[in-house]
């Protein structure tokens, strides 16, 4: 709800859903902006209502003295009071030097402001209180979080609740970090290029990043993530489900889904794991001339639609399989190295060599000790012959047992 002006009477009328929430008890206590509040006051002198009445008040803008920036002034003209709603409640008047208090009714709401000679608005004071990012609570879980540009909106104790006022923010004040309290989409009503989104965590945070957003070389960290990138992206800490157009690094991820590659581009999925054994997650090449190099990998994951003979896939199993779909798998190469398996969609062991047009290194510790005693029996015992090596020894050995017998 917003402030009202019986404008005969000179009354400004201040509500308490108004005001922001900072402590609910033992005494309900409240914050009102006090650069919002004169700005919603221009607005009613403009209206039609308003224009044929004196101004409400006078306001002197922060003004720079000695390098520190000193707070604004408001102040209410004597055309004028202000009644806040009555009620046991406390308001804080945050954000400028004013004489609200002088002006106001009173009733049961205690008024506290915080004037002060030295009252700064500095831009380092600002920025601590930031933290150099912008918090924004679109569903409002905080209770705190509004639309607004100015301090101190899109702090953590006063949240936005859009994308629009945290990138705004962000941008006019140097960040380039957005902290996302609760569940949401990222969309195209804001430009989110080369900034860092971060979540509280995998498990309280979810991210869906709408195909329209504009999303380049975004860093996301700490949220459960699905949507389409625009490449040169970076994931640090997240889940992950189905994502399109991935080209850039991922960092300490559980997979849940599809990631499906793209730009013709190289991508590192590094130290990941399997989020559960209810979904394959599975690395999609997209038919392009995608690199894919992925160390330290635990769990099982699929190849598909690898079918350029540029694609290349590296990948390093901490204990896992990889496994390739041989219907869409049909070109390029593939490098699978440590303990684990490298096998077909119906679980049947790939031999190092050409496998359905596909090059394959298989140096896996399955097919290591799988493929030794073919690699035994057919080794040339011409290569084993020099003096004082086990096969020269078992040579002799043989020699001498067919000689003892008489098959020579």
């Amino acid at each position: 709800m917003g402030i009202s002006i019986d404008w005969e009477s000179g009354v400004i009328f201040v509500p308490k859903d108004y005001t922001t929430l900072v402590q609910s008890s033992p005494t309900e206590i409240r914050d009102l902006d006090t650069n919002l509040f004169r700005l919603d006051l221009k607005a009613l002198e403009s209206s039609i209502d308003g224009m044929p009445f004196p101004k409400t008040h006078e306001h002197f803008p922060p003004t720079e003295v000695g390098g520190i920036e000193l707070a604004m002034v408001t102040s209410i003209t004597d055309d004028y009071t202000v009644t806040f709603e009555d009620g046991p409640w406390a308001v804080n008047l945050k954000g400028s030097n004013n004489n609200i208090l002088d002006r106001t009714n009173k009733n049961q709401v205690s008024v506290n402001p915080s004037n002060s000679a030295g009252l700064v608005t500095s831009s380092a004071i600002e920025y601590g209180e930031y933290g150099d990012k912008v918090t924004v609570d679109v569903n409002n879980v905080t209770g705190n979080a509004s639309s607004g540009s100015v301090y101190p909106h899109g702090t953590l104790r006063n949240p936005v609740d859009n994308f629009s006022d945290a990138t705004l923010i962000a941008r006019s004040k140097g960040f380039s970090s957005i902290k996302i309290i609760s569940d949401c989409d990222l969309d195209a009503t804001a430009d989110f290029n080369f900034f860092t989104i971060e979540g509280l965590s995998h498990i309280q945070t979810q991210l869906k990043i709408e195909a329209s957003a504009d999303v380049l070389g975004v860093t996301v960290k700490n949220v459960d993530l699905s949507g389409t990138l625009d490449g040169d992206s970076e994931i640090h800490n997240c889940i992950l489900r189905d994502i399109n157009y991935f080209n850039g690094h991922i960092h300490n991820c559980s997979l849940g889904g599809t990631i499906k590659l793209g730009g013709n581009s190289v991508s590192f999925i590094n130290d990941c794991s399997r989020l559960n054994g209810d979904v394959l997650p599975i690395i999609d090449f997209n038919n392009e001339s995608n690199d894919l190099t992925m160390p330290n990998y635990s769990g099982v994951v699929e190849l598909r639609n690898m079918t350029n003979s540029n694609a290349e896939a590296l990948i390093g199993l901490n204990m896992g399989i990889v496994k390739l779909n041989s219907s869409n798998v049909t070109n390029g190469k593939v490098h699978v190295s440590g303990i684990g398996d490298l096998v077909d969609e119906n679980n049947n062991e790939i031999k190092t060599g050409t496998w359905n047009g596909v090059e394959i290194i298989n140096q896996t510790t399955s097919y290591f000790f799988n493929d030794m005693p073919n690699r035994i029996w057919d080794e040339q015992i011409s290569d084993h012959l020099a003096e004082g090596s086990f096969g020269h020894y078992i040579r002799k050995k043989l020699l001498s047992l067919v000689n003892f017998i008489g098959l020579k």
